[in-house]
Order: structure tokens, then sequence, then C-alpha cells
């Protein structure tokens, strides 16, 4: 069994996929509402459903693998701490969690050599923003950043919850808007770790 905890927009085949905010029978708006329509009933062995990070109403040991792709950013730093924590105990042992966030450390030195001119190319300085703040917010609160991690920050929370064999790893799996992802590696970077 597979989570994918805080899927967003994004389901994926082959996992109990959750997000807070974003899910069918959510309020808040959703970028395919077609899809989510029709997930559950097209995907019942994939379920998209209500979930919070930080309190997973699973059993321990339940899931052989758990990512979360750009959930850890809308938390604030406690609740991040705390989502670490869950995945940990919901992941079984010798199963891995898989975790994607914006690079912090590569943005805050991308933002000293990007400026907003009247007449320019803006996109770069919008696009260094969101990696360090999320968007407008017109998309809904859940898409606020909250928390910045560096390489060796997500390292050191993983192994302060009890993971080991930490790697870093390929990004884009189920971020964007399909499964095969939006690798975006000049932004971002994936950790995977062992239980």
């Amino acid at each position: 069994m597979k989570l994918n905890c805080g899927c967003g927009n994004v389901p994926l085949i082959g996992y109990t996929n959750i997000d807070k905010y974003y899910y069918p029978a959510s309020s808040r708006p959703l970028n395919d509402n077609l899809l989510a329509d029709t997930w559950n009933q097209l995907h019942p062995e994939s379920p998209w459903l209500d979930g919070d990070a930080i309190n997973l109403e699973f059993p321990d040991e339940h899931f052989d693998e758990v990512i979360m792709v750009h959930t850890l950013e809308h938390l604030s730093m406690e609740d991040g701490n705390l989502a670490i924590k869950e995945a940990h105990r919901v992941c079984k042992t010798g199963g891995f969690v898989e975790i994607e966030v914006p690079d912090l450390t590569r943005a805050c030195e991308s933002f000293l050599n990007v400026h907003v001119t009247p007449d320019g190319d803006n996109q770069p300085w919008h696009r260094i923003m969101g990696c360090i703040y999320g968007t407008t917010g017109m998309d809904g609160e859940g898409q606020f950043h909250l928390c910045g991690y560096s390489k060796e920050y997500l390292r050191f929370k993983l192994e302060e919850r009890g993971f080991k064999d930490i790697v870093e790893i390929e990004v884009g799996f189920g971020h964007g808007n399909n499964e095969a992802g939006h690798p975006e590696p000049e932004y971002d970077f994936r950790m995977r770790a062992t239980k």
C-alpha cells in the first residue's frame, strides 16, 4: 500500500491520495473539476480523500511507501515536523518516504541575481517568489508557503524522526498536473529515506 500525502490536485493511481484542501467533495477551487467528480468512481482502488498530514487517520506501519510532493512547505515549521513524524508512524519498517520541496538555499541564491524591471521579463523574479512564498493565494489558503527547507535541514528532520539511508533522488513524479510530473530540478529537491 502507498500513500500520496498532500496530493493537492494530483491524485495518483496506485496510491491512497489525501489532501486537507483539495479533494473531490472540497469547497476549494480544483484545477480539474471533472477529474474530481469522477476520480473515486473510476479509481476506487486509489481513493482521493480528505486528510491531514499532521494527523494521518491510518494505523501504525500501514504503508510501504509515503510520498509528500510539495506538501511540507505549505505547513508551519512545527506542523512540518509533525507531518514527518506521522509519515514515520504510518510507514512500515523497511518502507520508505519520499519528500520533494522547493530548495530554499537555491531560491535565496537565485533571488540575489534576479531583478524586476519595468520593461523586462520579470518571470524569473516571480518564479523565485513562488518558490519562497507560494502562490498569490487566489487558488486557496493551502497554496501559501509557511516554511522553507534546505537539503541539510530536511535530512536533519528525517534523521531526527528515525529515518535512515537518506538519499537525494530525481524530482518530478507526482508534481504538477499529471502523474509523470513536472520536474524542476533548478528549483526543487527530493529525498528518499528508509524506516
